[in-house]
């Protein structure tokens, strides 16, 4: 039987925390499923581990390769998939036992091509769930401008909490080499969208890791995350359906920016985002957590102590 759902899962030195990902996969409610491991030359034990499982379960494919990174990888599993429907889970992270169910059924009942869900963080040393300032998304269609809100939240441009009609991917690749490749890549699949559903079922179970991209603080990191957002907002300022929602995004990327990261890592950066945030329409959105908010009222009325704040808390103040 073909499958319904192709579900790419890229491995690289995870070994302490594959086989509860891949236990939540292999025990899904929905069975009609391809899981596509892709050992992207993981130098631990995540090869064996993965062709173990392969043997158990005959809906594993595992690829072995020389590492290429997770953006390259992820387009190896796309252009792999044999479904109609593609989803992610990153090999680190485990998942609902209705996460192939769910966001299949509402993808073909709804006629959508894409379909976004909700996601719970875990803390990694503890396994208590971190409280995220949500969104207020009531469920069901969404437009562009809609959904391109929701992205630029806490619910965040993540390849995982989504499923696609594969169709999506022609001709739209992640950028292979970069970090934050989903900045990249999802508000362009939103944009080729023609039906897109919301959920707030829980389906995605995010592990909160130190050592993750996301979470470690390096130059490239904070380079590549600003680049691609960058590049993300030049695009949607072309439409006229998403101008709007660009000019709410730039202020944030700015100001996130400047707080993380200050000058250190590049005061020519610092003084563009800082231009941005002057010449855009002084307002506090809503969903901003309290010390986005106060830091917001300090860049507008009292310049100095905002700067002295991002010297002395940069890289310490967590705003997300």
């Amino acid at each position: 039987m073909s499958p319904d759902i192709s579900v790419i899962i890229p491995v690289y030195k995870v070994e302490p925390y594959l086989r509860q990902c891949l236990d939540s996969l292999i025990n899904q409610t929905k069975k009609e499923i391809e899981i596509l491991l892709i050992d992207d030359g993981s130098p631990d034990t995540c090869g064996q581990i993965c062709d173990e499982y392969a043997e158990k379960d005959d809906r594993i494919m595992v690829i072995h390769q020389e590492n290429q990174g997770l953006a390259e990888t992820r387009n190896i599993g796309v252009a792999k998939a044999s479904a109609d429907y593609i989803m992610f889970v990153d090999s680190d992270d485990w998942v609902s036992p209705k996460f192939c169910e769910t966001a299949y059924q509402l993808i073909r009942e709804k006629e959508a091509d894409m379909v976004l869900f909700e996601f719970a963080q875990i803390e990694d040393k503890t396994g208590k769930v971190i409280k995220r300032e949500k969104y207020p998304m009531i469920e069901g269609y969404k437009t562009i401008p809609e959904a391109l809100e929701l992205i630029s939240t806490s619910f965040g441009n993540y390849a995982w909490n989504k499923i696609y009609r594969k169709e999506l991917f022609d001709n739209i690749r992640y950028p292979k080499g970069r970090l934050f490749e989903d900045v990249a890549v999802t508000y362009k699949l939103i944009l080729k969208a023609n039906r897109i559903w919301y959920t707030k079922e829980i389906l995605y179970y995010y592990r909160c890791r130190e050592s993750s991209i996301v979470t470690t603080r390096a130059i490239q990191n904070a380079m590549d995350s600003y680049d691609m957002s960058m590049q993300q907002l030049r695009d949607l300022q072309r439409f006229q359906a998403t101008k709007a929602v660009a000019e709410r995004r730039l202020r944030e990327l700015h100001l996130s920016f400047c707080i993380n990261y200050g000058k250190k890592y590049s005061e020519e950066r610092y003084r563009e985002a800082e231009q941005t945030l002057i010449n855009l329409k002084p307002s506090i959105p809503f969903h901003y957590t309290w010390k986005r908010k106060i830091m917001l009222v300090l860049f507008w009325h009292w310049r100095w102590m905002f700067e002295l704040l991002c010297v002395l808390f940069s890289r310490r103040v967590k705003l997300k």
